[in-house]
């Protein structure tokens, strides 16, 4: 038995999507570049890494 090859697949709003640096992320903060409740996540993630300074909330 052959075992299909896994893929990524996007829906609309993660077919345009980019890497980008850290500054460039956290400059895009509150300025409703992301889709749904990303925003929050991102800022979550990054508070847990103290990659965010508190005056980005």
């Amino acid at each position: 038995m052959q075992r299909a090859e896994p893929r990524i697949c996007s829906g609309d709003d993660a077919a345009s999507a980019w890497l980008c640096s850290l500054e460039e992320l956290v400059d895009m903060l509150g300025k409703n570049k992301f889709a749904f409740d990303h925003e929050k996540i991102i800022r979550t993630y990054l508070l847990s890494r103290n990659s965010l300074s508190l005056k980005y909330l």
